[in-house]
This record gives C-alpha cells, structure tokens and sequence, in this order.
C-alpha cells in the first residue's frame, strides 16, 4: 500500500460549500512512461474560481491546481533517468493523442472528451504535494527561470504568449493590453520582449496601471466609466490619439468583456475609431457577457476580432526559451500555504490580488520552497 499524504485540495463539495475541501490521497506511483513530480509551486489561475464556482463544468472530484511546478521525484520504467531531481514544469493541457487537433500539436484543443488527461481538471493537479503526468515528454526542465514566473508559465504565460503571435505589433507601433491582472503583466513583458511596439496598459485601476509600467508599459490609461456616455467616450478616444495619432495596431483583451471588446470597437462620430484601419483585437479574457457588433465597422475598416487559448507543448518550450534569455520577471504578489488556498481563492475573485497568487510547498528533504 503506498504511503498516505494528506495535503491535497479538491472540487468534491464546491458546489455546496463553495470551497475547495482537504483530503488524504494516495501518492501515486509511475508506470512505463509517467512521471511524478513533488510539487514546489502551484499557481492559482482565476479558472480555478471559474471551478469552484461551476462556470467551467469539471465534474468532481478532482484535484485542482494546473500551474505546476516541482522537483523530478520519480520516472516510471522507459523514462528519461537524467530528469530525476530537476525542477521542471508541467504543460497540463494533454488530449488524447490522436484527434485532428492533438495530431497538429494543439492539445489544449482536444475534441475527445473522455480522452482529455488535463492537469488539475481530468487528472490531479498542483494543489497536491505529488503530481503524476502520464509522459515525460510533458515535463520541462526550467533551468535558472525564476520559480514565480516559471509556475505561470504552462498556462498564463501561454495563453498571452500566442495572444502576442496572433497581435498586429509592427516597429512603430501600438498595442493596448485591456487589464492589467497577472496575465496582463505577462502579455506587457512578452510583448516588450519580441516586438518594437509601444505598449499601452489600460485598466479601471490606476494602481494597476502603475504596476504595468513597472513591467514595461510605456503608457497608461485608466478607462473608468468614460466608456458609457458619449461624452466620455470622446474623452477617452482624444486621449488614445495623444498616444497612438493614428490608431492602435491592435489590442489584447484579458478581461473578455463585452465592455473591453466594445472600447476597443469605439468609433466617435466626428472623431474616428480606437484602431487603425486593418486593427485586431484578440481577447483572451474569460469575463463573458454578450457583446453586439455592428458589422459594417468591422468590415469597412477591415477590423478582425480573434482569440487565443493556451497553446502547444512547442510553444511552451519556446516561452521557456524566451523566459531564459530575456529576463522576464515574475509577476507574484501573494504566497500561500496550501491550507489557506480558500482565502487566496476569494481574494482573487473579488481582485484583491495585483499580479499572481501561488501556493508553496517543502521540499522532498523537508525544507522549505525558495519562494
């Protein structure tokens, strides 16, 4: 009988209680192929709210916690054996394999629902001290990335990452970043990290655009009610012109709101629009809401409206490439134990937290997380 383990949250009573609840498991032991990490670091993403709070049907029980990072314990018969005592991070997104869209490399787009092996939905995730993934090829080892940043990186940190490969972002140009939360700060970084456009943060919060410019934004605009009059509205598109005279080049939406999506829609009559001609917005927020377009804008100034959503094992080897030599820094403002996740969950949902929340735990040898 394997040994017992008692840190371990899970999603079996959210829907009544609306926690998270604690529970002894099992440490699970790998077979051929698989792979179990000792968890150092998880993240807590907002999708775990979503979780909690049944916006995203993930039938219980499961562990949560899909942003993990952890120290290599032990390789199940084939693996690698050079893996063993790395730190590395875990891209959780695993589909089945063998539909069209795990066959084109974009797992994250699994149609096969009972073939889905998601870290922290299908299968257990960082809010465990033990996590087993079902191949090593799935495990990345991070090198000297930051433990903060590297726990964000297999899901907010891709997420923004192919946000930016979608943006229209040329040399000389602008880009408008709507929230300015933990993925806004990552999609700031990366956009000053790959492109020569300048970056505007745009948020309700004028602290929160301060900590954006602390990350690389290059302007700020806090937009505040002033998108529901047409007073205001005018109001804040001359403000826009002052920083982009011609136009934004495109804007990423963490928000997905029908509020964030419209402002960057806005045209003023007598003024003109948020975007240039041939502008994009791509929207990457989870808000919701249901937002009207008025086709003829989209079409006679040729404005496109797209998402992104996670991304590939590939391109989480790039962004870890990308973390390695360009310096990105960790966007953490808030370190937890595991028992006080609830409290950290809360907080995130009311916007309580600036950047990233993570939970910490000891080591394999007992001592405590460098976090």
């Amino acid at each position: 009988m394997p040994p017992q383990y008692t840190k371990a949250a899970t999603n079996s009573d959210s829907g009544r209680t609306g926690k998270l609840q604690f529970v002894s498991a099992d440490v699970p032991n790998p077979v051929a192929g698989e792979v179990l990490i000792h968890t150092l670091v998880a993240g807590i993403c907002r999708s775990d709210v979503h979780i909690i709070r049944q916006k995203l049907a993930v039938p219980p029980p499961v562990v949560c916690g899909h942003e993990v990072l952890g120290r290599v314990e032990k390789v199940g018969e084939y693996g690698p054996k050079d893996l063993l005592g790395k730190i590395a991070i875990v891209y959780p997104w695993i589909g089945c394999g063998k539909c069209p869209e795990c066959l084109r490399g974009d797992m994250g787009l699994c149609t096969t629902p009972m073939g889905k092996i998601f870290i922290g939905i299908q299968r257990g995730g960082g809010f465990a001290e033990k996590v087993l993934v079902s191949h090593f090829r799935f495990v990345i080892p991070i090198g000297n990335i930051d433990w903060g940043l590297a726990a964000a990186l297999p899901c907010s940190g891709l997420t923004a990452y192919g946000a930016v490969k979608q943006a229209i972002a040329p040399p000389g140009g602008v880009v408008g970043v709507f929230g300015c939360g933990g993925v806004g700060l990552m999609v700031v970084q990366i956009l000053k990290a790959t492109t020569a456009a300048a970056v505007v943060a745009i948020d309700v919060s004028e602290e929160k655009i301060n900590t954006a410019k602390e990350y690389g934004a290059d302007f700020g605009m806090v937009v505040g009610k002033r998108t529901s009059t047409p007073e205001g509205q005018k109001d804040l598109l001359l403000e826009a012109r002052k920083i982009a005279p011609a136009g934004f080049d495109s804007f990423i939406d963490t928000v997905g709101a029908a509020g964030t999506i419209g402002t960057g829609l806005m045209l003023v009559p007598g003024v003109g629009t948020m975007m240039r001609p041939g502008g994009k917005i791509v929207v990457i927020g989870l808000d919701g809401g249901d937002l009207t377009v008025r086709v003829p804008l989209l079409v006679n100034f040729k404005f496109s409206l797209c998402t992104a959503w996670l991304g590939t094992p590939a391109e989480l080897h790039e962004l870890v490439a990308l973390a390695e030599r360009s310096g990105l820094k960790s966007t953490v403002s808030r370190t937890c134990e595991l028992r006080q996740i609830n409290e950290v969950l809360e907080d995130l949902e009311t916007g309580k937290v600036k950047g990233r929340a993570v939970v910490t735990y000891n080591d394999v040898d007992g001592k405590k997380s460098r976090m």
